[in-house]
């Protein structure tokens, strides 16, 4: 009986650390996500107020250049919150299976 309970007890311990794995694994692919647009927002931002342009060019030209620059910034924008919230949300959710679905066995469940 005790063997069966210290194997069953090493059994849960793997499940936990895979699960823990799996949700770090996903919290830093976010991480690196929002690191990564984080550096492209910050050269949007560069790029849309410091950045000139040396010859002279149609005001139309110079419009459509500030909308592109400015829409990459709302996308980049979009995957720095939507990274966050990815990031958040596996994290919680890991937390929830580690505490509802793979608890360690205890002696008066059989």
């Amino acid at each position: 009986e005790l063997l069966r309970q210290i194997l069953q007890l090493k059994r849960f311990t793997l499940f936990r650390e895979d699960i823990r794995d799996l949700v770090e694994l996903t919290v830093g692919k976010m991480e690196m996500y929002h690191l990564v647009a984080a550096l492209f927002m910050e050269s949007s931002m560069a790029l849309y107020f410091e950045g000139r342009i040396h010859h002279v060019a149609p005001p139309f030209i110079l419009s459509l250049l500030y909308i592109s620059i400015a829409s990459a910034f709302m996308y980049l924008l979009l995957a720095v919150w939507l990274s966050m919230h990815a990031s958040i949300c596996s994290h919680s959710f890991g937390v929830r299976l580690l505490t509802r679905f793979v608890r360690l066995p205890d002696r008066k469940s059989h």
